[in-house]
């Protein structure tokens, strides 16, 4: 009876030997996707390309300077092409510009104390800051002479320059 035990044992050692060398394929399927499209450069023009100029003119008085007086419009007109389906892409805003240190929306001028801060639809519009641009409608630009409470100002001319920039992300 001992050698059909050994038989048996073996037997079984050997079925299972067996099986773990099978190998296991898995199962395979596989589809093909193709791409297309169409490129399109949407052409912008803002201010048909020309330099623009806001003049506050020769009577900016030092000490009426408040945010609120001398407000004058800055030309904004925005032309774009080749956009598809009838719909402006999303566009951003940046105003480029050196700002002040006393107002984080008003760009430095030539006089020491004095910046003009830029609004956007009557809200100051931080520098330096891309900000979403409604493409169903043009944004109303304004600037505004801003003083620096701790600066005394002196009579003089001043200047003071910025970018626009609209971009399509």
């Amino acid at each position: 009876m001992k050698k059909k035990r050994y038989l048996f044992i073996k037997a079984a050692v050997g079925i299972a030997a067996c099986c773990s060398l099978l190998p296991v394929f898995p199962a395979v399927a596989d589809s093909e996707v193709k791409f297309h499209g169409t490129l399109l450069v949407v052409e912008c023009r803002l201010n048909d390309g020309k330099k623009q100029s806001v003049d506050f003119g020769n009577a900016v008085g030092i000490h009426r300077i408040d945010g609120k007086r001398y407000e004058q419009p800055v030309p904004f007109h925005l032309e774009c092409e080749n956009y598809s389906g009838g719909k402006m892409p999303p566009m951003t805003l940046t105003l480029e510009g050196t700002p002040v240190s006393f107002n984080h929306a008003a760009v430095a001028t030539s006089v020491k104390g004095l910046g003009i801060e830029l609004r956007r639809n009557g809200e100051a519009q931080p520098l330096n800051q891309a900000v979403a641009l409604d493409s169903s409608a043009q944004p109303v630009l304004t600037a505004v002479p801003v003083a620096d409470p701790s600066v005394k100002l002196n009579a003089s001319p001043f200047t003071a320059s910025i970018k626009l920039s609209v971009e399509v992300p």
